[in-house]
């Protein structure tokens, strides 16, 4: 058994994390289990190489359960870091035969207005998505920044997608076939006004969206 090489290192602010090609799922969710508090800070994350697409999307939720905050994020040297890094130029499948509404695309750059976006799975945006851009997937939605764009989770009908943010501060998001507006919604408008460092989680509840402080486990 190849033993993982993921690096851990405790900054003043949080925690840095170097992904490499031989970390696993199981490894990094063990190796993150004992360094939860300083997941719950700012975490830097570096991908050493094309890293399996499972192991980003550990890490992610780790950092999201700990009610951290993905500070930064470094993709493989020699990647062009002015394009979408998706599953298949940076992180690769463990099971290619997974089909394409089972992947899970890493966007690392901030969507800019006039942009968009529809993929099959799920999303993760490594920055803001400004106003002015559509963003639909099939499954669910993070945005480690602002999401002020349209936004649709659940397109293809799933009611236990979700869309996580920093900040939530968008005239609409859908989820599967509901609908919420920030001219009719008070939980947006909520949303839209609050500060402070705690990032946002819209899900289902019944035919409604909820948006509500996302805290952790």
């Amino acid at each position: 058994m190849v033993k993982p090489i993921m690096k851990l290192r405790g900054t003043s602010g949080g925690l840095s994390i170097l992904l490499e090609p031989t970390d696993t799922k199981d490894s990094v969710a063990s190796a993150l289990e004992s360094r939860a508090q300083l997941l719950s800070e700012r975490v830097e994350l570096e991908l050493g190489g094309v890293i399996a697409g499972e192991v980003v999307q550990t890490v992610m939720q780790a950092i999201l359960s700990a009610g951290g905050v993905l500070s930064s994020f470094r993709p493989p040297r020699g990647t062009n870091q002015n394009m979408p890094a998706t599953i298949e130029t940076v992180v690769a499948q463990v099971q290619p035969e997974v089909p394409s509404s089972g992947r899970t695309e890493i966007i690392a750059r901030t969507l800019r207005s006039g942009t968009r976006k529809e993929t099959p799975g799920s999303v993760i945006v490594l920055g803001d998505v400004n106003s002015g851009v559509e963003l639909v997937a099939g499954g669910d939605i993070i945005v480690v920044g602002t999401l002020r764009g349209l936004a649709h989770a659940g397109a293809t009908g799933r009611k236990d997608a979700i869309i996580w943010a920093q900040k939530i501060a968008s005239p609409q998001i859908r989820i599967g076939q509901a609908i919420a507006r920030a001219s009719d919604s008070s939980s947006i408008k909520g949303m839209q006004a609050r500060e402070g460092d705690t990032a946002e989680l819209a899900k289902l509840e019944g035919d409604h969206i909820v948006i509500e402080p996302f805290k952790g486990s």
